[in-house]
């Protein structure tokens, strides 16, 4: 019995931790607009409002000019320029 006690709180523990790393993942996203400055080949550059610039592969239907949505990974960090592009939706 004590042993199936120490299972179920190590598991409850487990369970906790893993709550809590994924609830700092999902505060670490954010939208952005954004706007394709340059398509060479399959690479695409995007730029926001401020002018942070990115790049991401899948030029697909892409035009230079064209706005996306993007979903930005933080990575809890405030330097923005580390950012991650989690996705990109053509917006028009």
């Amino acid at each position: 019995m004590k042993n199936i006690g120490k299972l179920m709180a190590a598991v409850a523990a487990s369970a906790l931790i893993a709550l809590a790393l994924v609830l700092a993942f999902l505060r670490s996203l954010y939208p952005d607009a954004m706007t394709i400055t340059q398509i060479s080949g399959d690479l695409v550059t995007i730029e926001s409002s401020t002018g942070n610039q990115f790049q991401f592969y899948g030029a697909e239907d892409y035009d230079e000019g064209d706005l996306v949505a993007v979903l930005m990974y933080s990575k809890g960090t405030e330097n923005i320029t580390d950012d991650i592009i989690i996705r990109v939706r053509y917006a028009g």
